[in-house]
């Protein structure tokens, strides 16, 4: 052997040690070559044909992907009304997410959450406000948000939107315009831009104030119909019209988003956000039943109405819940600390149904909520709850 290939040797073996030292230095801090790998998956951005991948294990604790908190992605947030996207909005910019700050000043609606190329990790109407249109949809963000002047070129964006039961989303609209409030100003798109004409108002005046269910759900231009396959549809020729083809946009759209959350399920709402995308919050979302459309008394035809008006949003509800519970239970099941949460929880789940994972979802967010508060996030104090409370019972007054 030459001494050029004798040097050559000893280069490609002192290589290898160093490589085998980096790694085993790394595997400690992380407890293990095996958490090493997995926080290295969780690390990646997940995007839409990843997101349902079960990694082999998730007790580590979360980070953002490098690519959001560098300015390579974004998250839009599609903030449909009534949904809880306003208390979505607080968590993310208010009470913040580990390793992505938002500041925000006293009396300001919105805070600057900038990474650490100086340009927005969110678009949101807690960060930017409504720049793309009060209640954008998906369709008027998709032509408005790649136009920002604070993203990189090329960016890469990330849409996700929180959907909630029909029923009860149609009927808090109802009292929320019965009560005196409007969205005049949110705009109908088609076609990637807006409506010229708009839809006609279904009423005169400043507002709706006192409408009833019956001429509420009875005016044929009323945004509130089926308003959630709307918000997530393309609008784009037949899909202006509504129906079946405005549905069938939104559904394909909704499988393509990288998170969905449902309203009434709060805490795995953020387990998703925490395990799925690596977003840490410092406080636990609070699942807050006592809303206005919980506390009204309907009636049987006020329900057949509601049903009516919201057919198409039913089913769109009835496909997010099925992708909801089928993510969450991949995260669950490779979750560690869940799993000393609750020993027999990961096999219970494994073979479940949409209807099975609905019955057992209180014992899937106890483990999920275990998790979060063992990676730090705290729980919503006493006050923060009156005061909630105090504020349904404020509009139910209003709304009578």
């Amino acid at each position: 052997m030459t001494a050029i290939s004798r040097n050559r040797l000893c280069l490609a073996a002192f290589a290898v040690v160093l490589l085998v030292c980096c790694f085993l230095l790394l595997s400690r801090r992380h407890g293990g070559s095996r958490h090493l790998v997995a926080g290295l998956f969780n690390r990646r951005w997940l995007s839409s044909a990843n997101v349902d991948t079960d990694p082999d294990d998730l007790d580590w604790p979360p980070r953002p992907p490098p690519d959001l908190m560098q300015g390579g992605s974004a998250l839009v947030l599609v903030h449909i009304q009534k949904t809880g996207g306003s208390s979505l909005n607080r968590q993310f910019v208010r009470a913040g997410v580990r390793g992505l700050p938002c500041r925000c000043r006293r009396g300001r609606k919105r805070c600057l959450c900038l990474n650490s190329a100086d340009t927005d990790w969110l678009f949101s109407r807690g960060s930017v406000g409504w720049r793309c249109g009060l209640h954008a949809s998906l369709a008027a963000l998709q032509a408005c948000v790649p136009n920002w002047h604070r993203f990189r070129p090329g960016v890469r964006l990330h849409y996700m939107t929180v959907l909630r039961r029909p029923v009860d989303r149609f009927f808090s609209e109802w009292r929320h315009v019965r009560r005196g409030a409007t969205w005049q100003a949110a705009r109908r798109f088609c076609d990637g831009k807006p409506m010229d004409p708009q839809p006609e108002l279904c009423y005169r005046g400043d507002d709706w104030h006192g409408v009833g269910l019956a001429e509420f759900a009875g005016c044929a231009t009323n945004p509130a119909i089926n308003r959630q396959s709307r918000m997530l549809a393309n609008l784009t020729g037949r899909e202006c019209l509504g129906g079946e083809e405005m549905l069938a946009g939104a559904l394909a759209n909704l499988r393509r988003m990288i998170f969905v959350g449902l309203t009434e399920y709060q805490v795995l709402n953020q387990y998703q956000l925490t395990r799925g995308l690596g977003l840490l919050f410092n406080r636990l979302f609070w699942q807050h039943d006592e809303t206005v459309a919980s506390q009204l008394n309907t009636s049987r035809a006020d329900l057949a109405i509601a049903e009516s008006a919201t057919s198409l949003d039913a089913r769109l509800y009835a496909a997010a819940e099925r992708l909801f519970f089928h993510r969450t239970r991949r995260l669950l099941i490779g979750d560690a600390i869940a799993a000393r949460a609750d020993p027999g929880l990961a096999a219970a789940i494994a073979g479940l149904d949409t209807a099975g994972l609905r019955a057992v979802a209180p014992r899937m967010a106890a483990a999920a909520g275990v998790v979060l508060r063992r990676l730090g996030a705290r729980g919503v104090s006493a006050a923060e709850r009156r005061r909630v409370r105090q504020k349904v019972k404020r509009k139910l007054i209003q709304s009578q």
